[in-house]
């Protein structure tokens, strides 16, 4: 076989790439215990709470189409008086470089990125892509952009059966943080089983982003908002171990240690609960994780 001379250079530099590209995106996490779980019933019931939403951005800094998706949620996060939560999710398609992370930049894929979605049944193979309460519209999950603005509109436009608050205080000496998550129920869901998911994000993130709209295609110092850092409980969820009858209140408390290198000052902590069975969000809270 007679190869030219221009194409075992070629050759050379596509298997180079190739394996610098397929480095491990995530490293095994470890799942916190609480520091306390406490459950109980209440004979006073507050008042209901407004229903919030997650917005989930599934999006990869190799995707050129996905700085356009995160202006749109970032554009919905704005305008709808702090009611939706968003979740930019850098998700790893198996074997997909729009996916992988830059070289020498921060890894911003985890495996609670995967987890979080896979467990919903959905099959992730472009970029971008989205959820809204993880509720399915029609016969999908995933929802490109022209979308989410009606989807958050219509989940918004429901109650909840359940109140959520969530506080955080942080140690800047241990570079550790203390979460508190409450859940009480305002009604009956005892033929239900629901999940509860706690979560940081980070802020303020720079680093390369694939971008069709930029000279070169490559954005240098860009800027990477609510990203899922790490799930504090299981990303899937820890099932409610006890009946969902109104007045049911749950209690966690969770001590976090922070890597080194993320920001607590540019942090959230973010908690939801889903129904087990269509895997759909019932209702979600956030909070400065070091107000």
């Amino acid at each position: 076989m007679n190869f030219s001379s221009w194409k075992l250079p070629l050759i050379a530099s596509l298997v180079l790439s190739a394996c610098i590209d397929e480095e491990p995106p995530f490293v095994i996490r470890k799942i916190e215990k609480p520091l306390s779980d406490t459950s109980y019933v209440t004979a006073t019931l507050p008042a209901a709470q407004d229903k919030h939403v997650m917005l989930f951005d599934i999006t990869g800094v190799r995707c050129n189409n996905c700085p356009e998706a995160a202006v749109k949620a970032k554009q919905i996060y704005d305008s709808r008086a702090g009611k939706v939560q968003l979740l930019s999710v850098y998700y790893t398609i198996p074997g997909g470089l729009i996916s992988m992370p830059w070289k020498g930049d921060d890894t911003l894929n985890s495996a609670a990125a995967n987890e979080m979605i896979d467990v919903t049944g959905v099959s992730v193979n472009s970029m971008p892509n989205g959820m809204i309460d993880q509720a399915q519209f029609g016969t999908s999950r995933l929802l490109g952009i022209n979308e989410w603005d009606a989807r958050v509109n219509e989940r918004l436009a429901l109650s909840t059966p359940l109140n959520i608050e969530v506080n955080s205080v942080y140690n800047a000496s241990l570079h550790e943080a203390i979460i508190r998550v409450k859940v009480i129920y305002t009604q009956d869901k005892s033929g239900q089983t629901h999940r509860l998911t706690i979560g940081l994000s980070e802020d303020d993130i720079l680093g390369k982003q694939s971008d069709k709209d930029t000279a070169g295609g490559i954005r240098y110092g860009y800027t990477h908002n609510h990203v899922l850092r790490a799930a504090v409980t299981a990303a899937s969820g820890d099932v409610f171990k006890a009946s969902l009858q109104a007045g049911r209140v749950f209690e966690k408390q969770y001590r976090v240690k922070l890597r080194s290198h993320w920001d607590a000052q540019k942090m959230h902590v973010f908690a939801f609960v889903q129904n087990d069975g269509d895997k759909t969000i019932l209702n979600c809270r956030d909070a400065e994780l070091a107000p």
